[in-house]
């Protein structure tokens, strides 16, 4: 399903090589747990930090930070793949590879906000 939706809007072909999933895989289940866990304060601060700035702003600023983190990763995967496979594959696999690390930062995000909420 989702598959059918990302081929409809970005018109391309999901079809990628074994190596090129299991990179964009990993890398979207790396930002995921980045987005979630990573955060250098106590419990007060993460308090402070949401009655100053609200839930919204902090779920949009992480998730715009982590998603601009992850376009790296997406560079990196689509170098990679382009170095194991043909080169013409190297848009096809950037474009994946950037959507599924942005959702993973979002869901990640998310975990988040709601873990510092309650």
């Amino acid at each position: 399903m989702i598959g059918s939706i990302l081929a409809k809007v970005m018109d391309i072909n999901l079809r990628l090589s074994y190596f090129s999933w299991i990179l964009i895989i990993a890398s979207t289940l790396v930002t995921l747990l980045l987005s979630f866990g990573f955060y250098l304060g106590s419990k007060d601060d993460s308090q402070a930090m949401l009655i100053e700035q609200g839930w919204v702003l902090i779920l949009v600023a992480r998730w715009i930070g982590f998603s601009l983190l992850s376009t790296l990763a997406s560079v990196a995967i689509a170098v990679l793949g382009t170095i194991v496979l043909d080169a013409s594959s190297y848009r096809q696999i950037f474009r994946i590879s950037a959507v599924c690390n942005s959702i993973g930062a979002f869901l990640g995000t998310v975990a988040f906000v709601r873990t510092i909420m309650f």
